[in-house]
C-alpha cells in the first residue's frame, strides 16, 4: 500500500485496524467472562452489558475507517481491486452505520447484510492478494502498484 496511499492515511487505517484487533480480543474475552458469570447464576450487571456495548460499537466503527481508507488503495489496483473498493465503500460502511442508527429491533437484516458485503470483500482480497507471481517474483498487486507508480 505505500506506493497507493499517503503514509498519513496508512497510518490511520492500520492504527484503526490494529485497534479493531484489540478491542476484539478483548470483546471475545469478555463474552467468554459474561457466559461463565451465567452459567455460574453470578449476576450480570448492567454496566457489564454496557462495557459490551461500547466495546462493540468502537471494534466495528474501527473496521469502517480502516476499511474505508484501505479501500482508496485498493481501488487504485483496478479491476478485482474497484469491485473490493465499491463493496467497501457502498456496502459494508454504510450498512455498518445504518445498523447503529436504526431501532434495534430493525437492525438485524442490516447487520446481517453488513457482514455479506464484508465476506465477500475479504474472500475477494484473498483472490486479488493470491493471484500467481511472475518470474520475478512481482505478484499483481506489486505489479500494478509499479505501473501506477510509473504513471504518476
Amino acid at each position: 500500500m505505500r506506493e497507493l496511499l499517503s503514509p498519513v492515511a496508512i497510518g490511520v487505517a492500520l492504527g484503526a485496524m490494529l485497534l479493531t484487533g484489540l478491542l476484539d480480543v478483548v470483546e471475545n474475552h469478555h463474552i467468554l467472562a459474561v457466559l461463565h458469570a451465567f452459567q455460574n447464576d453470578a449476576p450480570i450487571s448492567s454496566e457489564e452489558m454496557q462495557l459490551q456495548f461500547v466495546a462493540s460499537n468502537l471494534k466495528f466503527h474501527g473496521t469502517y475507517v480502516g476499511s474505508l481508507l484501505f479501500a482508496f488503495g485498493i481501488y487504485r489496483l483496478g479491476g478485482l481491486g474497484r469491485v473490493i473498493a465499491f463493496l467497501l465503500w457502498f456496502g459494508y460502511v454504510p450498512l455498518g452505520m445504518i445498523t447503529f442508527a436504526v431501532p434495534t429491533a430493525m437492525a438485524g437484516p442490516f447487520a446481517l447484510t453488513r457482514t455479506a458485503f464484508f465476506v465477500l470483500a475479504f474472500a475477494l482480497l484473498g483472490v486479488l492478494f493470491s493471484r500467481n507471481t511472475e518470474a520475478s517474483g512481482t505478484t499483481d498487486m506489486g505489479r500494478d502498484a509499479e505501473k501506477i507508480g510509473a504513471r504518476a
